[in-house]
């Protein structure tokens, strides 16, 4: 049966170059340095279907998604960077095996109900490429392709899909803020699901409170447009910790709690739990 989907995401982590504010280094924190990224996000009390499905699905399991996703610009010039995001998503959904035999009460072969367990697998690899304009050592702005490509049909669309990306990004004393986004539609498709039609919209707000501490606000907006209710957004922020590796390079981990204050629908339900928890850690390597 189908899950709702969690893009990136979701189910996607903060901004990667949210967090260069840390980096004391004289680069631009956005498209000078190189981050090695894994992200945690779990999303208890979820229901694998909606009850019209399975009348004995309870909200009572857990969404995890983990995210590796390095973060690696190249300078193509005096006037331009390419800044390449590839996102590796690990997904252990709740999901069910449908039972089948003899129903007494249609005295017939039939489906008696469903075996809820947990699938898991690499869900999707997600590149992403923003041509980035060298307009300065506080700010970016770039635009560029983004590629969705299914791993495991299991946890995921088995689909191909393509879509633009924009990113927008600047630092202002102890602020950042910005903002990543990305559409992207399924134009290849070996199931006999809908082609995927997805958006996701991350606004990123950033204080770093001291030489180490930050508060950090990254939710993750989310539309499946293949639904009557397609949008999550989520609301909350959380706090982080930066300290140094080596001369150069840094290590940054965080830990956010998020509000699900606008869920999706799949028949009429919403499945997905109230709350998300996150968590993150970075290496940071000026280039």
């Amino acid at each position: 049966m189908r899950m709702i989907p969690v893009s990136a995401a979701l189910l996607l982590a903060a901004a990667p170059w949210a967090s260069g504010s840390a980096v004391a280094q004289p680069v631009n924190p956005f498209t000078g340095v190189t981050r090695i990224w894994l992200e945690w996000n779990e999303i208890p009390n979820t229901q694998w279907a909606p009850r019209s499905i399975d009348p004995e699905a309870r909200p009572d399991k857990s969404l995890s998604v983990v995210k590796f996703q390095p973060v690696v610009p190249f300078r193509l010039n005096d006037d331009w960077t390419l800044v390449t995001r590839t996102v590796f998503r690990y997904i252990n959904k709740p999901d069910a095996d449908p039972v089948f035999g003899f129903n007494p009460q249609t005295q017939a072969p039939g489906l008696l109900g469903f075996n809820q367990k947990n699938s898991a697998g690499l869900n999707s690899v997600n590149p992403s490429f923003f041509f980035a304009p060298n307009i300065g050592k506080n700010s970016a702005i770039g635009f560029g392709p983004s590629l969705a490509v299914s791993i495991n049909e299991d946890v995921g669309h088995n689909q191909f899909g393509v879509g633009p990306a924009v990113m927008a990004f600047h630092r202002s004393g102890r602020w950042t803020y910005g903002i990543r986004a990305r559409q992207i539609w399924g134009v290849s498709n070996r199931t006999d699901n809908e082609d995927l039609n997805n958006l996701v919209a991350q606004p990123v707000l950033r204080y770093q409170l001291n030489r180490n501490w930050y508060l950090l606000s990254s939710p993750i907006v989310t539309a499946d447009f293949n639904l009557e209710k397609a949008w999550t957004v989520p609301i909350g922020g959380g706090i982080g910790y930066n300290f140094g590796l080596t001369q150069k390079s840094q290590a940054m981990v965080s830990l956010e709690g998020y509000y699900n204050a606008i869920k999706p629908e799949v028949l009429g339900e919403e499945l997905l739990g109230d709350w998300t928890i996150r968590a993150q850690f970075q290496v940071v390597i000026p280039n």
